[in-house]
């Protein structure tokens, strides 16, 4: 697997949250492991300090937009991993079995503000999110329940006519109708 997969540029972690001293990315990583809401990170070699934890959401600009911003890759209980999407069949359903063929689900809703920071990190990501036809229930694929704390966007709260699957856009969750083909270009992220 090439680094690249991990790592991103994007407008929405722009903000100097929190610099550390970290000797490399590695090491930069595992202070934003530790750290209490690092949802991601960017290394930037040619700064002092380098390691950069991001710790809120912003489409704002800082002075220090130089280094690479690396995804978050793991969740409060979940670790995350992404995998070529298929090019014959987007359809949540079909990405859902691509995932649980590999013992593992879609990307969790996040149960925590770090989790929404990493969650936020993955860009246009698919999720293990859905509304039943006549509820406005949040179910993952096991049927439990999603808790809507962390999940920014326009979240239905009556209830839908058609079962309705969730994508995610760099930190604003979305629903769909499951059968669209709308989730074609979003990345197919599996957590185990």
């Amino acid at each position: 697997m090439s680094a690249s997969k991990y790592m991103m540029t994007s407008d929405y972690f722009k903000s100097v949250d929190e610099i550390v001293l970290a000797g490399n990315p590695v090491a930069c990583a595992a202070k934003c492991m530790e750290h209490a809401i690092c949802g991601c990170f960017t290394w930037d070699s040619t700064q002092i300090p380098g390691c950069i934890l991001h710790t809120d959401i912003t489409t704002g600009t800082s002075d220090r937009t130089s280094g690479q911003t690396y995804r978050g890759m793991s969740l409060s209980n979940y670790q995350l991993f992404r995998i070529p999407r298929l090019l014959d069949n987007n359809l949540w359903q079909i990405r859902l079995e691509q995932c649980a063929s590999l013992g593992t689900t879609l990307l969790p809703a996040p149960i925590s503000y770090k989790d929404q920071l990493a969650v936020a990190s993955q860009g246009k990501a698919i999720t293990d999110i859905k509304i039943l036809e006549g509820t406005a229930d949040l179910v993952d694929s096991s049927g439990m329940t999603v808790d809507r704390t962390y999940l920014r966007g326009n979240i239905p709260t009556d209830p839908v006519d058609t079962e309705q699957c969730f994508g995610v856009d760099t930190a604003y969750f979305f629903n769909q109708n499951c059968t669209s083909e709308f989730y074609t270009y979003f990345t197919n992220i599996c957590a185990y």
